[in-house]
């Protein structure tokens, strides 16, 4: 009985949408055979071969680590994380922008001047807070356009998603310091005011962070234990 020989070529690559190293593994049976079926064709030209069996090729798209890719038709490209990373930071914008107009006018009330000291000094670190987020938030956008000339580049998708990340962090101290400085102007409580302050603030950087940031890790834990 004749034994099918097989041979194996891997081809190395990286794909240029997300930068990601894969495998292309060729196994050929029978080599020699499809080698000489091959030359007997000339080019545009198909030749009967008989009864002799069709070698059989098969190949693996498989990763750096050997495990097998996922479809690429399901992949997300590194176009769209980055589109989807600027669309995320224009929605945030202007919900900070509205917010730091109104801490802006604020200070020019007769209501800001009745505040006691402790509570304007809340409001101007507030103030700041925001400011900082509306920088932080709106440095992708020119960063893409201006460092990058508008190229897609996974440099700048990772530097432009820690920029967003980053920006919640003083929006959420901004909009605490606002709910101290009108829980006070409501209840004229300061332990009521600061209460309420941290309150939003563990409550804003729980789910803006702390959720966001456990979830991978839990998912992972499941998928291992499985």
């Amino acid at each position: 009985m004749m034994q099918t020989r097989f041979a194996e070529i891997v081809f190395r690559g990286r794909n240029r949408n997300s930068g990601d190293a894969y495998n292309l593994r060729l196994s050929v049976a029978d080599p020699d055979h499809l080698a000489n079926g091959l030359a007997e064709q000339g080019p545009g030209q198909r030749r009967d071969m008989g009864d002799r069996p069709l070698p059989r090729i098969g190949f693996v798209l498989a990763d750096d680590k050997g495990q097998p890719m996922q479809d690429q038709a399901t992949a997300v490209s590194l176009k769209s994380r980055i589109e989807q990373m600027l669309t995320e930071a224009r929605v945030i914008i202007p919900g900070a922008q509205a917010l730091l107009g109104f801490q802006l006018i604020a200070v020019l009330t007769r209501a800001f001047n009745e505040l006691p000291s402790a509570f304007k000094y809340v409001h101007c670190i507030g103030l700041s807070a925001v400011t900082l987020s509306v920088i932080l938030l709106m440095t992708p956008a020119a960063l893409h356009r201006i460092g990058f000339r508008g190229e897609d580049d996974p440099a700048f998708f990772a530097l432009g998603s820690r920029f967003v990340v980053a920006g919640s962090v003083p929006l959420a101290v901004g909009i605490a310091a606002a709910v101290a400085v009108v829980f006070f102007q409501a209840v004229g409580s300061e332990s009521a005011a600061v209460a309420a302050g941290l309150v939003s603030l563990l409550a804003l950087l729980g789910f803006w962070l702390g959720y966001p940031f456990w979830r991978p890790s839990r998912s992972r834990t499941a998928t291992n234990q499985k």
